[in-house]
């Protein structure tokens, strides 16, 4: 067993997520595609029917974005430009901006949802029943 963790220990970096060459470009690809129809879907939505309710699910996609950076540069860790020795310190700092990116993103998301289902005020069920 002892064998065993040195020689992980020993392995190049000894952190991180070793992917194949190509994996990452291509998740990139697919999250910023996915993201930028969703974006572009909202916005042509928002114009066609004139709608400002559409607005804090804009802004939870924008805040999205860089959460989805932040995980996508800690999945790839394991580069050239990073030290073996801060690869994992670069790894946990990317999964910490990315958890602060989902929570805003999330609160934006919640607010509009709120916006969205909360009951209309008084006078306007008063108009609505006349």
């Amino acid at each position: 067993m002892k064998k065993n963790l040195v020689r992980w220990r020993k392995m190049k970096g000894g952190m991180g997520m070793h992917l194949e060459q190509e994996v990452p470009g291509m998740l990139a690809i697919g999250f910023y595609g996915v993201m930028a129809t969703a974006i572009g879907l909202l916005i042509l939505l928002m114009f066609l029917y004139k709608s400002v309710n559409l607005l804090p699910f804009i802004l939870f996609l924008i805040f999205f974005l860089p959460a989805g950076y932040y995980l996508l540069e800690a999945i790839n860790v394991v580069r050239s430009d990073v030290p073996p020795a801060m690869q994992s310190e670069e790894a946990s700092l990317n999964i910490g901006l990315a958890g602060v990116f989902w929570a805003i993103a999330m609160s934006v998301f919640l607010f509009g949802a709120y916006r969205s289902v909360k009951p209309a005020g008084k006078k306007q069920i008063d108009r609505i029943g006349s």
